[in-house]
């Protein structure tokens, strides 16, 4: 998973460079969110969403939904939970919902389709709906040799 941060951290790094370059201002704050969102995509979903290059795609769309500031849903669910199970109220929006988990699906489908490995969760979620348990990489180092280099 370490080479899917750095592949992600390098392409912001480039993007950050050429804006550098031509002097361009920019809003770190939307910058930094796109950058989360290409992570969170390519480890979590591995999906390379490049939304450093395409703010407006709709992986980040989607997930701006997610974040959304809902402040009556938020009070009730933090102080009544019990009133949103017992009405089944969802704590995201469906559209959220749906989309994500068609996303997984179709994700899940494709890999096992083509037999797509690739070191990410999702291939820790494949692994555990296929076997049962995860399988420990074969490469694997110890904590130990890792701290002392």
């Amino acid at each position: 998973m370490f080479m899917i941060l750095k592949e992600c951290s390098e392409e912001f790094a480039k993007s950050l460079e050429s804006k550098a370059q031509m002097r361009d201002c920019i809003e770190i704050k939307d910058m930094f969110a796109r950058y989360s969102t290409d992570i969170i995509m390519s480890t979590a979903f591995g999906i390379k969403s490049n939304c450093i290059k395409e703010p407006n795609n709709e992986f980040r769309r989607w997930g701006k939904k997610v974040f959304e500031d809902k402040p009556f849903w938020n009070a009730l669910l933090m102080f009544a939970p019990q009133i949103m199970d017992f009405f089944s109220i969802p704590t995201t929006d469906r559209g959220v919902t749906k989309f994500f988990t068609k996303m997984f699906r179709d994700n899940v489908e494709y890999r096992q389709t083509h037999n797509v490995v690739r070191h990410d969760f999702m291939n820790l979620l494949i692994q555990l709906m296929e076997k049962g348990y995860v399988e420990a990489e074969k490469d694997e180092k110890d904590v130990n040799d890792i701290s002392c280099k």
